[in-house]
Parts: C-alpha cells; sequence; structure tokens
C-alpha cells in the first residue's frame, strides 16, 4: 500500500513525530529523523498511529478500554506437514486461543487474558508453548513447532477515542477506535475508516488545498456505529461461554456488556 501510494505521488518521509504546534493554516510537526529534527507544516492532519494514537493524545481526548484484554503473541516455524488453513480459536478459563498459518512456513500464535496471565506467558516463552500443547490451539503438525523470539505483550481491549476529529484533524483505524481481536473486525475497520475519513475530507479540499472547515459529523457517526456493532459481537462472544462462570476473566467480560435480552 505505500509503494502504491508513493506512486500516486504521496511523499514518504521516515522519522518520529516528537512534537506538535498550531499554525496558522494548520499544524507544524517536528520529526525525529536519527540525530536530525526537521519541521514538517500540514493544512491537515490524520492519526493512523493505531493504539499509540499520538496525535489523539494530542489533540483529541483519548477514551477508556470497555474491559481489561491484553494479548501475548508469537510466531512459531510451522514445519512443512503443517497444511492446516482454519482459523483455530479455543476459549479456555483464563482467556481465549487464536492461532493461523502464514506463508514462507510461519504460524502465529496468540493468547488472550488478564494482565497478570499474559504477563507470566511473557515472562516464560515457555508457559506460553506448553499451554497451547496441552489446550489443543495447535494442529498436530504443529504441536511442536519453535518459537522464533520471545512473545510479546499488546493491549488489545476495545477502545472508541472520547474525541478522534476536530479542526484540521482525525484519527483513523486504532487510533479511533480499538476493536477486541475477538470480533475479528480490526483490519476491515482500518479500511473502511480510512475510505470514510477520506471521503470526509474531500468537500474540503479546494484547488488541491485543505479548507479552513471541513464537516465532521458524518465521519464520527460512521464510526461510533462500527463500535456499536463491535459491542453487540462481544455482548454474544461473552455470553454465549457458559462453561467457565466462576473464571476471573469471563466474569470481567460478561459484567463489562450486558446480556442479550
Amino acid at each position: 500500500m505505500l509503494a502504491l501510494a508513493t506512486r500516486a505521488g504521496v511523499t514518504h518521509i521516515d522519522g518520529q513525530a516528537v512534537a506538535l504546534a498550531p499554525a496558522a493554516d494548520g499544524h507544524r510537526v517536528r520529526l525525529q529523523r536519527g540525530s536530525v529534527e526537521e519541521e514538517l507544516s500540514a493544512p491537515f492532519l490524520i492519526d493512523a498511529t493505531g493504539r499509540a494514537a499520538w496525535l489523539v493524545r494530542k489533540l483529541g481526548e483519548p477514551g477508556v478500554r470497555a474491559a481489561e484484554l491484553m494479548a501475548a503473541v508469537a510466531w512459531l516455524r510451522s514445519p512443512p506437514s503443517d497444511h492446516d488453513q482454519s482459523t483455530r480459536v479455543m476459549s479456555v478459563p483464563e482467556g481465549w486461543w487464536y492461532s493461523a498459518r502464514l506463508p514462507q512456513g510461519l504460524r502465529v500464535l496468540a493468547f488472550h487474558g488478564l494482565r497478570h496471565a499474559v504477563g507470566e506467558h511473557v515472562r516464560t516463552p515457555a508457559s506460553l508453548l506448553a499451554e497451547a500443547r496441552r489446550c489443543g490451539i495447535l494442529p498436530h503438525a504443529s504441536v511442536d513447532g519453535e518459537l522464533l523470539a520471545t512473545p510479546q505483550a499488546h493491549d488489545a481491549a476495545l477502545r472508541l477515542q472520547n474525541r478522534f476529529a476536530g479542526h484540521r484533524w482525525l484519527a483513523v483505524g486504532d487510533a479511533a477506535l480499538a476493536l477486541n481481536p475477538l470480533a475479528s473486525q480490526g483490519l476491515l475497520f482500518a479500511l473502511y475508516s480510512g475510505l470514510q475519513g477520506g471521503r470526509a475530507l474531500l468537500p474540503a479540499v479546494v484547488d488541491g488545498a485543505v479548507g479552513p472547515t471541513w464537516d465532521s459529523a458524518d465521519y464520527l457517526a460512521r464510526v461510533r456505529r462500527v463500535h456499536q456493532s463491535n459491542e453487540r459481537a462481544l455482548r454474544g462472544f461473552a455470553w454465549a461461554e457458559t462453561r467457565f462462570p466462576e473464571a476471573p476473566f469471563w466474569r470481567q467480560h460478561q459484567r463489562a456488556v450486558s446480556p442479550v435480552l
């Protein structure tokens, strides 16, 4: 996608945004590029920094997580005999597992749960593999797969920012709405929000320049509808799991969403 954008005329600059200041015609962003700092001017900013939501934290109003959810994510070397093409999901008392075979002989393995359980798997990678083998999330051919790196911990909770668009800026993807991965809508929403954000911005573009005002109401409403849809999906998942009524993970997630009446 980056290559397509570059061919379409987008200028790609590597660097880390470290400061933001208002300007008469938009914003000034200071970038750290190695040992050199550079200042760029922009009439409009789009936050696509994922869950870090760098611009939202500067200009917007960060939201609150619906319920605690962390993920321990690992990559395995999958043997040639692993021909399993399914997306594997399994709930356990402590949370739920996910695994899928990827190209180039790789397999992703992820455990989603509360902070203490995920932290244990990250601190002791052997426990992640041992639990994955014990619960049966891995296909038989990959039971003896080897970890390629230490598992990484990631925030995976549902979070809608309280304000994710404003004067000459908007957020897309996880920066606006970070979805619970159990609903499997994150990638689709990243594409959808980028498309809808661009469509909302187009009417404000005059002769290649962004005007001083733009109407964010339709974009905000569309993102909030996706949030409501994700909450409905999570409600169904949480209350469909009835095997572990006393498990802290499932109690917390069932409290976070009301049952379907």
